[in-house]
């Protein structure tokens, strides 16, 4: 990420436990790895998601990255 900048924007929703703050739908290992590189702001895209369709996201993105080939992760 830090060699070939953010190549996918990360999905987030308005949360709705707490207002102005946002949830992570995918890209939460992204969002993990900023801060390790000295990112303080990362491309995000903003979907009105309500609770199934968030959890439909983390699932189909951690389905994703099990289907991924050990040369891909490496990458």
């Amino acid at each position: 990420m830090k060699a070939e900048g953010q190549e996918d924007p990360i999905k987030v929703r308005p949360s709705p436990r707490r207002e102005g703050y946002y949830e992570i739908i995918s890209g939460e290992h992204r969002a993990a790895a900023a801060p390790l590189i000295e990112w303080t702001e990362l491309d995000a895209i903003v979907e009105f998601a309500d609770e199934r369709q968030a959890k439909r996201g983390h699932l189909v993105t951690n389905e994703a990255r099990r289907t991924l080939s050990d040369w891909e992760r490496a990458k």
